[in-house]
């Protein structure tokens, strides 16, 4: 046994080599027998490999280069510095060589020789930021940070272009957290360079909600960059409505430069489906077709009605559609897209009856899921117009999750409670859409604390949310309150707190959520508290909410809200000055 176990271990230490031999060609140069050796991670064989390159040849740069790779991984690093004093003997002005030196040299801690082969380095490319970024470079690595900024400001006072260095200078200045430098010298860069406009964008828009006035602040300096820079990171902080109408008043004269800032702005909307992003998209996009011509303009016309459309814009996505089946240089397939973002524009505007029909001419070119998912969305449009019956008969075979839960939703509207439990027991508590799980695994809670087989008034109020209409769906939950067991009421009262927050009237959410607050329905008690503390949080009185969060976690052990509630405690514990508050 241990004959195998050591023959094995020889095998395994013999193994990177054989494979390296196996897939060489035949009269490999030693240089491709190193690489060989670096790409399968045997970084000891290729340095021995590139060591016997060097010894022979001190100043090839291939081979140093590759040493400086292999020696890292394996902790050798220190055996580069005679490697490159060597080769610094046979060549000082090799562009390679000069830049493995400053690395070199910087990583051995010796500064001094590091600033001398950057100045040789500058002496051959007067203009060229590369000397000094590199230099800096090597320094943060080894979180020397004051060598580092140093070397960027030795840059700056040698370079004529004084902002070739400022996107370095600003990402420095941005991680010491001097953000107010940081978002000038991105201005400054942005300005003389367009291109470093989204990556600027990108990386102000780290900045902690603090700080955004700060940002905000330094780029109110009137010119067209600092304001198109402003409006990408708006957008990426999520004001859309700010940042869309920063991009309108930014747009650059020329077509295709407006063409280009348009397109970031409108890759900073993807993945956001709610209505200001929607109408964003719509707008933006329709501003980008403008500056655009054939078959191009047509699809992001397409697409800009579509954002309209799903924003509940029908006029402007009628509008755009419009322009869109009139346009002779519309491509193959565009009257089918059009009909799908016309099945959108019919949906937003409540036309059930026309949306079926124009669902009918399009489900041919339909995948069997988007199908099933646009004809749920019909049903939903027939529900809200109240024919339940008729919404019902579209999605009968309809066996998915999405399935089971709109059936489900549809018996609740007509008030059949006890119907409508059975088929969102039957949906599950999973789904691709978790806030739509969440809403389904809260309308059961509802529905079983209802205690009812059968409530019309509850499925109106709740059929009134569905449109919109959330003061009567509040009126609608409050009235049906009074005629719940306290359980079903302390529910009732959670749902009518959350809508209260929603419209934005926080005192009545209090009142709600405290009459939620109810000892003798422990399954509804702990989240009605947490929304208490949360608003008394928020208000300012920090002490008061702390108290609440306690007597929570110690109320309701075994709430699920607790982990919740410990975290939002500890937060306002740190906040709490000495004395209270």
């Amino acid at each position: 046994m241990r004959g195998t176990h050591a023959l094995c271990l020889v095998i395994s230490l013999l193994a990177p080599a054989s494979a390296v031999a196996q897939v060489l060609p035949a009269g490999a140069t030693p240089l491709q027998r190193a690489l060989m050796a670096e790409r399968k991670n045997a970084f000891a064989d290729a340095a021995k490999i590139y060591s016997d390159i060097l010894a022979t040849k001190p100043a090839e740069t291939t081979a140093l280069f590759g040493m400086e790779r292999v020696l890292g991984p394996i902790d050798r690093s220190a055996e580069m510095v005679p490697l490159i004093q060597k080769a610094l003997t046979i060549d000082s002005t090799g562009v390679g060589i000069l830049q493995i030196a400053v690395r070199v040299f910087t990583r051995s801690a010796r500064p001094d020789l590091a600033r001398h082969y950057v100045l040789r380095w500058a002496s051959l490319a007067p203009e060229n930021p590369a000397p000094f970024q590199e230099w800096s470079s090597a320094a943060a690595e080894m979180r020397d940070r004051v060598t580092a900024r140093a070397a960027l400001d030795l840059g700056r006072q040698r370079l004529t272009d004084k902002t070739a260095l400022s996107p370095d200078i600003a990402q420095m200045m941005q991680s010491e957290g001097n953000v107010a430098g940081a978002a000038r010298e991105w201005a400054l860069a942005v300005k003389v360079t367009p291109e470093y406009r989204s990556g600027a964008a990108m990386l102000l828009g780290q900045v902690p909600n603090a700080q955004r006035s700060v940002v905000r602040q330094v780029l109110q300096d009137g010119t067209m960059e600092s304001r198109q820079l402003l409006a990408l990171i708006e957008l990426g902080w999520g004001n859309i409505t700010d940042g869309t109408a920063l991009v309108r008043t930014a747009l650059p004269p020329k077509a295709d430069d407006a063409a280009d800032f348009l397109s970031s702005a409108i890759d900073l909307l993807h993945g956001r489906e709610d209505r200001p992003a929607n109408l964003a998209k719509g707008a933006l996009l329709e501003a980008l077709a403008q500056r655009q011509a054939g078959e191009e303009a047509v699809r992001t016309r397409l697409e800009a009605a579509r954002g309209y459309a799903d924003a509940g814009a029908e006029r402007d996505a009628r509008r755009l559609l419009g322009l869109v089946s009139s346009d002779p240089m519309a491509p193959a397939g565009t009257s089918g897209a059009a009909s799908a973002a016309m099945l959108g524009v019919l949906l937003a505007e409540g036309k059930a009856a026309e949306a079926e029909q124009v669902l009918a001419k399009l489900s041919p070119t339909l995948t069997m899921d988007d199908r099933d998912r646009e004809t749920r969305r019909v049903a939903m449009a027939y529900a809200k117009t109240g024919d339940f019956a008729r919404a019902e008969a579209m999605i009968v075979a309809d066996s998915s999750t999405a399935g089971f839960d709109l059936r489900g939703r549809l018996r609740l509207f007509a008030g059949d409670l006890a119907a409508a439990s059975e088929l969102l027991k039957a949906a599950g508590p999973y789904d691709d859409d978790h806030e739509h799980a969440v809403q389904r695994v809260t309308l059961l809670v509802l529905l079983q604390a209802a205690g009812k087989d059968s409530l019309p008034a509850l499925g109106t109020a709740l059929l009134a949310l569905e449109r919109g209409d959330s003061a009567q769906a509040l009126k609608g939950i409050l009235e049906v309150a009074g005629q719940l067991t306290p359980s079903g009421a302390a529910e009732a009262h959670l749902l009518a707190g959350q809508l209260s927050l929603a419209r934005g009237d926080t005192a009545k959410a209090l009142g709600l959520f405290k009459l939620a607050d109810d000892s003798l329905v422990p399954g509804v008690a702990p989240a009605a508290r947490f929304q208490v503390a949360r608003i008394t949080a928020a208000a300012g009185h920090r002490a008061d909410a702390t108290t609440l969060l306690e007597r929570l976690i110690v109320d309701y052990p075994e709430s699920a809200v607790v982990p919740e509630a410990r975290r939002l405690r500890d937060t306002l514990r740190g906040a709490i000055p000495a004395g209270g508050g």
